[in-house]
């Protein structure tokens, strides 16, 4: 058992928009302000952050006030 998986996953679920209720598999890297994941169809769980078909990849970063 890996408890410290890298990249780390997680089951990705939209709320709203055309994929409300869908769940995708995504892994991710949160460092210091930065937030980025990328997530796949179902059963297709990504293994890098260089996007393929079917795949998207976001990056999020905090705004320091």
């Amino acid at each position: 058992m890996n408890l410290d998986p890298d990249p780390k996953y997680v089951d990705w679920s939209d709320t709203f928009g055309v994929d409300a209720g869908k769940t995708f598999p995504a892994i991710y890297i949160l460092d210091d302000d930065t937030f980025t994941f990328c997530a796949g169809d179902k059963g297709a769980r990504p293994t890098t952050f260089h996007t393929k078909k079917n795949q998207v990849r976001r990056i999020l970063k905090r705004i320091k006030p």
